[in-house]
């Protein structure tokens, strides 16, 4: 993809109301409830099961591949519904989690790790260059250290599904966050190398750092894109949603998700993936708790405001969740301990 021009006006946006970029329930379609076998209700939802002990089945794994979204229950008796995003899942947050074609295989680790009783880590706010880059909720998916991404530059490609004005106001963002001070920079693609797709989708999100896909869309050669979803509101947005989800491709998880941030926030349930507390070996907080960072949510009921009895250690005021206007320097510090 050339280098778009720049125009000498900005898009006139007018009027555009941004659409809301809101989880969708995690409720499946209808109450039904089946152990160890394939339902599909609709064609849509796929409901399985490992609370039986019992692997997950070629069928079952076979059937996620085309599933609308995937409901399973783990032995430890926690259920997860996953949202299929056009070949890629999403647990109805802002981060992506697996390709349909390896949901499967990642949702029968994930069981047997608990079955063995491992003790894994989780990611910290931030991908730590050390430690395991690539988790499905509680299950290291890839024990090693390379999906940091390589030179400090993350190579980007458009997909089809924008219009010129949509590229524009992505690139527009992109521009921005490479005139900051971070050390790690967008570049277009230019030959046969990871890279992230940016894709007009029905919700913002993106996964956690360099995937290193090497099958799936706009393949070329060895390697394929990963997505960063963006709806139309979002592009709209401007920087505060696209660079939050280019924060995620870039190795950046959830404010909220810091290990600390008891101290700082209060987080009632919301699931493992957008809201889950990340600390362990594999872990680390970047400087102190930044309520101004464009990875923060905003008090959406799951995240609510501290009022009292605040840690020592933070940037901004309460107050400041959620309301970031794009990349702030608290995240350019964590991108540039991640990329020295």
């Amino acid at each position: 993809m050339k280098n778009i021009t720049r125009l000498g006006l900005f898009v006139a946006l007018g009027s555009a109301v941004l659409a809301a970029c809101s989880s969708l329930s995690s409720s499946p379609v209808g109450g039904e409830q089946v152990t160890g076998q394939v339902v599909i209700d609709n064609g849509d939802i796929l409901i399985t099961s490992s609370a039986l002990g019992k692997p997950l089945t070629v069928a079952e794994k076979t059937a996620m591949v085309t599933a609308k979204q995937v409901v399973h229950t783990f032995s430890n008796g926690k259920t997860y519904t996953f949202y299929n995003r056009d070949g890629d899942f999403d647990a109805g947050g802002g981060i992506l989690v697996a390709r349909a074609k390896d949901l499967g295989n990642l949702i029968q680790k994930a069981e047997d790790d608990l079955t063995a009783k491992n003790t894994f880590s989780s990611q910290g706010t931030g991908l730590n260059p050390t430690g395991c880059s690539s988790w499905f909720l509680w299950s290291c998916s890839y024990s090693t250290s390379n999906f940091i991404w390589p030179s400090k530059a993350i190579p980007f490609a458009y997909e089809a599904s924008l219009s010129f004005d949509q590229k524009f106001l992505i690139q527009y963002s992109i521009d921005r966050w490479n005139a900051t001070s971070s050390n790690v920079k967008w570049r277009y693609r230019n030959g046969n190398e990871s890279f992230v797709s940016f894709n007009l989708g029905d919700k913002c999100n993106s996964y956690v750092g360099n995937q290193k896909f090497t099958q799936g869309v706009l393949g070329v050669g060895n390697y394929s894109g990963q997505r960063i979803n963006l709806t139309a509101g979002c592009i709209a947005g401007g920087d505060r949603y696209i660079h939050h989800e280019m924060g995620h491709a870039a190795g950046l998880w959830h404010e909220q998700q810091r290990c600390d941030r008891d101290s700082y926030v209060v987080v009632t349930g919301g699931g493992d993936v957008d809201y889950g507390k990340r600390c362990g070996a594999d872990a680390r907080d970047y400087g102190y708790y930044n309520y101004k960072s464009v990875m923060h949510y905003n008090y959406d009921g799951i995240v609510t405001k501290k009022t009292s009895g605040l840690g020592p250690n933070y940037n901004g005021i309460p107050d400041d969740a959620g309301n970031a206007t794009g990349l702030e320097q608290g995240d350019v510090s964590a991108l540039n301990t991640i990329y020295p």
